[in-house]
């Protein structure tokens, strides 16, 4: 079932993707993932990303009782988990990619370019994927969802900025998004920009020729 159908602005926070836990269930091991073969390495990449798919599609059913594959219209962000942070312009931020459309769809692909990459390059380290289906009376087909993702975009750049001065994005994202000019009511859609709480332990900065800025359309 939709869940722009009950009503809700609830964000859903997707605990804890660990790319080393994928390939290790899929039957590789992260560590030896550079030395494998080519064809070995495909192999490892494509069953890893369906353990992932399923990971969230478990998560989703539990908290929801619905399909994520069913949200065609949603807003989701990828974000670092265990006190780690991307130092941008005006800040420090675990928040890397702020996205939307179809949610299952958007992130597979993700992982299929850049994303599974980024996480290699990480050596472990786990990410909580935040996912909403904005739903406000008569708006739906006016594409809401787009509004608040144009709206996150826009508040990440003024709080922390971004990499690039003149992109001030999440590291991942390259453009603001598309303004539709539709009110948002209240600060609910802030959430997944919020800082959880935990301390930060590492910080990272991409190095000037990091292929993971702006990496994901």
């Amino acid at each position: 079932m939709s869940l722009s159908n009950q009503g809700k602005n609830t964000w859903y926070k997707l605990r804890n993707q660990n790319l080393a836990v994928f390939m290790r269930d899929s039957g590789f091991d992260m560590a030896m993932y550079t030395k494998y073969s080519h064809a070995v390495q495909v192999e490892a990449k494509k069953n890893a990303i369906r353990y992932a798919i399923n990971s969230l599609r478990e998560q989703f059913e539990q908290q929801t009782s619905s399909n994520i594959s069913d949200i065609k219209r949603g807003v989701y962000v990828i974000r670092l988990s265990g006190g780690m942070a991307v130092q941008y312009d005006k800040g420090r931020s675990p928040v890397l990619y702020i996205g939307q459309g179809s949610i299952e769809t958007r992130l597979k692909g993700h992982y299929e370019s850049k994303l599974f990459e980024f996480m290699l390059s990480l050596n472990g380290a786990n990410f909580d994927f935040y996912v909403c289906e904005p739903w406000k009376p008569y708006c739906r087909r006016h594409d809401y969802h787009k509004q608040i993702e144009h709206a996150l975009l826009a508040s990440f750049g003024e709080t922390f900025g971004g990499i690039k001065k003149n992109c001030p994005f999440p590291i991942m994202n390259k453009i603001s998004g598309s303004n539709r000019n539709l009110e948002i009511e209240g600060n609910w859609w802030r959430k997944p920009l919020k800082k959880s709480g935990t301390k930060t332990y590492w910080v990272l900065s991409p190095g000037n020729n990091s292929e993971f800025v702006g990496a994901l359309d």
